[in-house]
């Protein structure tokens, strides 16, 4: 077995961009709506901007990080293919058991990416990234 040398640089770079994407969850998913424009709160709105482009960029950085690593290794097309169907699985089990076990927390179905839980851009975005 081969003994790989640490690259520290690396896991710190990865460390970072797991932060920028926190950083990121945290102004999309908090209290601030961004989606109002409102002129007294101009210089906030510039902020949760730079924000979501820093969880944006930090993304870019861990996929690019993980594929870094992952060029080293031969190319496999059984990979791509079972993250796939895994993804169809797990997003068929979870729908049914969300809409089974609680059906008064999820909105009504009102586009087409619901009744058809596959790996389409807008639903599984850091999967279509990654592969």
């Amino acid at each position: 077995m081969k003994k790989y040398k640490r690259l520290s640089n690396f896991e710190l770079l990865r460390i970072l961009s797991m932060f920028m994407i926190l950083i990121h969850h945290f102004a999309y998913h908090g209290t601030f709506n961004g989606q109002q424009f409102d002129m007294h709160r101009a210089s906030v709105q510039v902020v949760y901007n730079y924000l979501l482009i820093i969880g944006k960029a930090g993304v870019v950085a861990f996929v690019l990080i993980g594929a870094y690593f992952l060029s080293d290794k031969k190319f496999n097309f059984n990979r791509p293919v079972n993250l796939m169907i895994q993804t169809i699985f797990y997003s068929f089990v979870i729908y049914y058991v969300v809409i089974t076990w609680f059906p008064n927390y999820i909105e009504p179905i009102k586009n087409v990416d619901m009744w058809l839980p596959f790996p389409l851009p807008s639903n599984y975005w850091f999967v279509i990234s990654y592969i």
